[in-house]
């Protein structure tokens, strides 16, 4: 974890475009916010897919276990 912020602090060091410490340290902890929420919206699209693939192949299930009855 501490490798992980230490480098989002010098990318954003070096881009050259911040300058004082507290503001590098504002602008890493929002990108790595930003990134965050990427993921987590990323994750909520892959969930949601799957969830409905899993929802289709159960009502395929259900319609065969019923005609087999």
């Amino acid at each position: 974890m501490v490798d992980f912020v230490n480098e989002k602090l010098l990318e954003v060091k070096g881009s050259g475009n911040v300058i004082g410490t507290e503001r590098i340290v504002i602008m890493a902890t929002l990108n790595i916010a930003n990134e965050l929420l990427a993921y987590k919206r990323k994750n909520k699209d892959y969930t949601e897919s799957v969830d409905s693939i899993v929802k289709r192949l159960q009502t395929k299930i259900d319609g065969v276990l019923v005609g087999n009855e």
